[in-house]
C-alpha cells in the first residue's frame, strides 16, 4: 500500500525535477509531518499534515483528512516560554508574523495537536551570507540547460547552506489578435474600442513555479570557505515552453546547522534509495522535532532557525540568443501551439468565418477582421480559443512579475 506525506504539498508543482512519493510502512500511516523555517522578520508559514493510506488518486476528502487544520502552533524560547501565536489560515497552514530574532537566544515551536505536545530543538538564528552568483550554461548545442550557484561562508569555519528556487518565464499565444467578441451588445470590436489598457491582453502571460525538493550544500571540503558553481538543476529545453520567449530563476539561501545539513543530505539519500523525501525508518532520526507528551509518537520534519534569507536573480534567458542561435529550435513557435491535449486545432488551416451577427461560439475567438460590410457589419476570422488567448495554456497567469524587463 502506498502512503503519501502530505507536508510535501507545498513542494509539488511542476519543474525541470521530480516530484517526491513518500512510501511509507503501513504501520507509520499517522506520522505528524512539520515544514517551515523560523525566519527573523517575516511572515514564516508552517504547513502542518500527516500520512494518510491512498489506493487510488488524491481525492478532496482525502485531502482534507491529510491536512492539518485543528492544531495550536507557538513560537517559544529556549526556556520554553511561550513568545507569539501562530494564526490558523487554513489548508494546514499556521502563519506567524516573526519580528527580530535575538542572535544569543535560542527559538523553536510548539504544536498542540489531538491531546499531544511537539517541540523543536531550540536553536540561535544563524545569520545567511550573499550569494556570490547564480549562472547557467547549455553545454552540447540545443542541449540541457544547467544552473549553478556560488556562494561563500563569512567567517572561518564550516558553513552549510539549503537553497530552493522559483522560476518565471513568459508564454505567448499564437495570433497576437486585437479583436474580440462582445456578447453584450453582440458585436466584433477591438480592445482599444473597449477601453481595454493594452492593445492584445491575451497575447502575453507568464508561469512561475517553486522548486520541489531542497537541495544543500557546504563549504567542508574548501580550504577557501566557498562553494563555486554548484548545479542546481537543469532543464531540456525541448520538455515544454521554459525557453521559448523569456525566462529566469531567483535563488534563495539559508545558512543551517551541521545537524540539519545532515538530516537533509539523509533524506535526499533514502529518497534516491526508496522514492521518498520524508520517508522515515525505523532506525533513524525523523527531526528535530519530538512530542514530549508521548516520546513514542514519531515526527519527521526539521525548524531551521536564521535571521536572514538571500537571493539571487539569474539574468534573462530569452529564447534567440544574443549571437542569433536558438537555444531550442521550434521552442518559441511549439509555445504558440496548443498542448497536446489541444492537438485538434489546426491554427494555420483557418477557412471558417463567422460575423458579428450571432454566430459566437464559447471555444472560439476572433483573430483578424477580414472586412467591414457598408452597413458597418465587421466579419473576422476565427480560431480556437487557445490560439490567440494565453490563459488557455495549463499555469498562467496575466501578472508580468515587477522584476520582469518589459521591452514590448
Amino acid at each position: 500500500m502506498r502512503l503519501f506525506i502530505s507536508s510535501i504539498l507545498a513542494f509539488i508543482l511542476t519543474g525541470c525535477i521530480s516530484e517526491f512519493d513518500a512510501k511509507l510502512p503501513s504501520g507509520d500511516a499517522q506520522i505528524l509531518i512539520v515544514d517551515g523555517s523560523i525566519v527573523a522578520n517575516t511572515e514564516a508559514t508552517f504547513h502542518l499534515s500527516k500520512s494518510y493510506s491512498l489506493d487510488n488518486s488524491l481525492s478532496d476528502s482525502v485531502l482534507n483528512a491529510i491536512l492539518i487544520n485543528d492544531a495550536t502552533l507557538t513560537l517559544i524560547d529556549g526556556n520554553r516560554n511561550e513568545i507569539l501565536p501562530a494564526e490558523n489560515i487554513g489548508k494546514g497552514q499556521y502563519r506567524i508574523s516573526i519580528g527580530e530574532l535575538n542572535e544569543n537566544m535560542e527559538y523553536g515551536i510548539r504544536i498542540e495537536y489531538n491531546g499531544d505536545i511537539y517541540e523543536s530543538a531550540p536553536a540561535k538564528p544563524l545569520r545567511t551570507p550573499e550569494i556570490d552568483s547564480v549562472s547557467w550554461k547549455q553545454p552540447e548545442k540545443f542541449g540541457d540547460v544547467s544552473f549553478y550557484i556560488s556562494t561563500h561562508s563569512d567567517r572561518e569555519r564550516d558553513a552549510y547552506f539549503l537553497w530552493d528556487y522559483t522560476e518565471d518565464w513568459e508564454v505567448r499565444a499564437l495570433y497576437h489578435t486585437t479583436i474580440f467578441y462582445d456578447i453584450t451588445d453582440n458585436n466584433l470590436k477591438t480592445y482599444e474600442e473597449a477601453g481595454f489598457p493594452v492593445p492584445a491582453p491575451y497575447y502575453r502571460c507568464w508561469k512561475k513555479v517553486k522548486s520541489n525538493k531542497p537541495i544543500i550544500g557546504s563549504t567542508v571540503s574548501s580550504s577557501e570557505n566557498k562553494i563555486d558553481n554548484k548545479q542546481l538543476y537543469r532543464c531540456n529545453p525541448e520538455d515544454d515552453d521554459r525557453f521559448s520567449v523569456k525566462y529566469c530563476v531567483t535563488v534563495s539561501q539559508k545558512a543551517i546547522s551541521k545537524e540539519a545539513y545532515e538530516y537533509y543530505q539523509n533524506k535526499l539519500k533514502m529518497n534516491e534509495e526508496m522514492g521518498g523525501l520524508f520517508t522515515p525508518q525505523p532506525s533513524e532520526e525523523t527531526g528535530n522535532i519530538i512530542c514530549i507528551t508521548d516520546r513514542s509518537k514519531r515526527v519527521v520534519g526539521y525548524i531551521n532557525v536564521v535571521k536572514n534569507i538571500t537571493q539571487h536573480r539569474s539574468g534573462f534567458i530569452n529564447g534567440i540568443k544574443e549571437n542569433g542561435q536558438s537555444i531550442c529550435p521550434g521552442c518559441a513557435e511549439r509555445n504558440k501551439l496548443p498542448q497536446t491535449k489541444y492537438d485538434d486545432c489546426d491554427c494555420y488551416n483557418i477557412s471558417k468565418k463567422i460575423s458579428g451577427d450571432g454566430g459566437y461560439q464559447f471555444d472560439q475567438r476572433p483573430i483578424f477582421f477580414f472586412y467591414e460590410s457598408e452597413g458597418g457589419n465587421r466579419y473576422a476570422d476565427w480560431a480556437k480559443r487557445f490560439c490567440s488567448d494565453c490563459t488557455a495554456k495549463d499555469r498562467t497567469t496575466q501578472d508580468m512579475p515587477d522584476f520582469w524587463e518589459n521591452n514590448e
